[in-house]
């Protein structure tokens, strides 16, 4: 991901921003979307117990946009719908940066997903590149791209409590060896200037909850809560 700005009180910080703006179009219970067998999709109680949270077939790869490192691919086709993984991390409000609390680094901030101004997700790309390659998502190029996945909170009911995770859907039919790319938000504005060249505002595209997939119809285990700290609904 490309490096934005954004100002926390007096700080200002590197961030590549993908916004909260995308997430409204699947909140939901789990499941949704054709029949599953819970037996042989089981959920795990932390994220950091499997490297499976993303479907097969996705892989990080020099990106096709000039000077933005690596990028991620698919490199089968995917429908409209299909469920291409969950983004895990570290939970880090965004209040305990601005007092110095929480420190991140040039690289946290470089891959991380910024929710909707309240809390990053720090994903742990040194570690677990597997488990974590959501992370490698750039905004489309701009003339001539917009993008082709979006994000939205998935909701998991297990043992009587409710666990949030940012689940990613492909929102349009995607070629095989396909770059895949998200809409960065309005936040990210200010580095598209200095770049010299706007997005426009893709805040009315959603995904019909009839044709989204669900998740247990892809992975072999669920996370019932892929932010290592916290949960989104507590903020």
């Amino acid at each position: 991901m490309v490096a934005g700005r954004l100002k926390l009180g007096h700080c200002l910080v590197a961030v590549a921003v993908l916004s909260i703006y995308s997430l409204f179009a699947l909140r939901q219970e789990a499941p949704y979307g054709g029949n599953v067998d819970k037996e042989e999709t089981p959920v795990v109680k932390d994220f950091r117990t499997t490297d499976i949270t993303t479907r097969e077939g996705l892989e990080a790869r020099p990106s096709t946009i000039p000077g933005a490192a690596n990028g991620l691919f698919t490199t089968r086709a995917l429908k409209m719908g299909d469920f291409l993984g969950f983004f895990c991390g570290r939970l880090v409000p965004i209040e305990k940066l601005a007092s110095g609390e929480a420190e991140l680094t040039e690289d946290d901030f470089r891959y991380s997903y910024h929710v909707g101004g309240l809390v990053f997700v720090v994903p742990d790309l040194a570690n677990n590149p597997k488990r974590d390659k959501l992370a490698f998502t750039n905004e489309a190029p701009h003339p001539g791209g917009g993008p082709n996945i979006l994000s939205s909170i998935y909701v998991v009911d297990y043992e009587g409590q409710k666990y949030s995770a940012l689940a990613f859907f492909a929102m349009k039919d995607i070629k095989a060896e396909s770059e895949l790319f998200i809409y960065y938000g309005q936040a990210y504005e200010e580095h598209r200037r200095k770049q010299g060249y706007t997005q426009p505002v893709y805040l009315q595209f959603g995904l019909d909850e009839k044709v989204a997939q669900d998740p247990r119809n892809v992975l072999q285990t669920i996370p019932s809560n892929c932010f290592a700290e916290g949960d989104f609904d507590d903020y």
